[in-house]
């Protein structure tokens, strides 16, 4: 049984390097296996389908970012939500290549509906690591949405572009304020 874990998971990894190399539509079972050093019988067999290969990496994607996000928001329980929030998001984006290949699977589920439930289950999981500092669900449904749009323009803008990390602490202070009932200061326009 530990072999095929291994194994399995050796396959997934060279997924993911196939997807860094040339994104998900150059997936195939052909490029996995060399990667992975296994046969291409051994791939199919393990991933009947191209579709099963797809859904298990972006599960284990999936559950690694999660699982780092819980414990980062776990380790500064003690601090200020929005500088917390605003230190992780700016910790993420110092490995672009890692979240480049997370967004390029979460948003597979645009044109491929059987990743969806998965994608779903994503945003929910980072949401609820994102409420163990921010303590509000509707606080940190709000703060994830705005963070999904940051990472995806510092993506697009590449390791040229810049983000302005005040603008993104300030945003979030004002969403926790706002959904805690408290208006604060004016959204600026």
């Amino acid at each position: 049984m530990a072999e095929k874990i291994d194994r399995a998971g050796r396959l997934i990894d060279a997924t993911r390097e196939v997807i860094e190399e040339e994104g998900i539509r150059g997936v195939t079972y052909r490029k996995v296996a060399k990667r992975a050093g296994e046969s291409l019988g051994l791939t199919s067999y393990y991933f009947p389908t191209i579709q099963s290969l797809l859904e298990a990496t972006m599960r284990k994607t999936m559950d690694q970012q999660v699982e780092a996000a819980e414990q980062w928001f776990t380790a500064h329980l003690d601090g200020d939500p929005a500088e917390v929030v605003t230190e992780w998001f700016s910790a993420r984006t110092s490995d672009l290549e890692s979240v480049r290949r997370g967004y390029e699977l979460y948003l597979a589920a645009v044109s491929m509906p059987e990743l969806r439930p998965i994608a779903t289950e994503w945003f929910r999981a980072l949401t609820g690591a994102i409420d163990i500092v921010v303590q509000n669900p509707r606080a940190s449904f709000v703060i994830d949405a705005m963070l999904d749009a940051s990472f995806l323009r510092v993506l697009l803008a590449g390791a040229e572009g810049t983000v302005d990390l005040a603008e993104i602490r300030e945003s979030i202070r004002q969403i926790i304020a706002m959904q805690n009932g408290r208006t604060g200061e004016a959204v600026p326009a």
